[in-house]
């Protein structure tokens, strides 16, 4: 399906682009549901084909939101877009991740493996100020079609996809899955998330990232609940609500909110 088709399960699949996938198909507690086609997650666009930049052009992108650090894209390199597409940099920072990000990329040895616990806690106390910019760029329908992304498409990603989701009024159960869909979804991209990622590092950098031993490699790929379910803890903890957090930390205001479902939700 490189011709950008949907499968019934709302994957579209984009040849080079890891862990590509359509947000749409999920039931809000209200009945509605979320629209297909409008916007799509993914892990980064540097190795994709031009078959995959044609998938891009078929799916009607816009914009592409890049959520990777200068040292990220210094090192790996800018998204291949397709034609009548902007690119849109907002810097997520990879919490205490970034260290060994940026040394992983510099010499292509992970010199430890950050606890994605706290580094997904870290994103919604440090970071709620950049996934507000994001929620309010995907407001604004012309912007859409839109791909978000980070470097796998599984952390950065997955926490913003998950504010968006809950937004929208999906179900946390639901939001939680989307989540852990990253550890199937890479399938669709030849591989297991590791080898698929290991591939990619491989083709930018010239060598393949070493994780010390195969069983830390693969620890550090997979997605478990608790990394995404430790955001919500997070967000409401000391009896704040989730509408709190998305007024006073997210920066958005209620029409900002109604755009939102406006544009997502049918």
């Amino acid at each position: 399906m490189a011709d950008g088709t949907l499968s019934p399960a709302g994957t579209a699949l984009v040849d080079g682009a890891p862990n590509f996938r359509d947000i749409g198909g999920y039931e809000t507690t209200g009945g509605r549901r979320v629209r297909y086609g409008r916007l799509f997650r993914s892990g980064m666009l540097v190795g994709v084909s031009d078959e995959g930049v044609t998938a891009l052009e078929a799916l009607g992108i816009r914009t592409i939101i890049d959520l990777r650090t200068q040292v990220e894209v210094d090192a790996l390199g800018p998204d291949r877009l397709p034609s009548g597409a902007r690119v849109v940099q907002i810097r997520v920072p990879s919490a205490g991740a970034d260290p060994m990000v940026a040394e992983a990329l510099k010499t292509g040895r992970f010199p430890y493996l950050p606890d994605l616990v706290s580094v997904n806690r870290a994103y919604i106390t440090d970071d709620a100020a950049e996934f507000g910019e994001l929620l309010r760029l995907l407001s604004d329908s012309p912007n859409l079609p839109a791909v978000v992304h980070c470097l796998g498409g599984k952390d950065r990603t997955g926490v913003s996809v998950a504010l968006l989701l809950t937004i929208l009024g999906v179900p946390w159960p639901t939001v939680r899955r989307d989540y852990l869909l990253s550890n199937v979804h890479f399938s669709n991209s030849g591989g297991d998330q590791p080898d698929v990622l290991n591939r990619v590092m491989e083709n930018t950098l010239g060598h393949a990232p070493d994780f010390g031993d195969e069983e830390s490699r693969r620890e550090f790929f997979v997605l478990r609940p608790e990394y995404i379910d430790v955001v919500l803890e997070e967000i409401t903890k000391d009896g704040r609500t989730f509408d709190d957090f998305v007024r006073d930390e997210l920066g958005l205001s209620a029409s900002t909110v109604e755009r939102l479902r406006a544009a997502f939700v049918e």
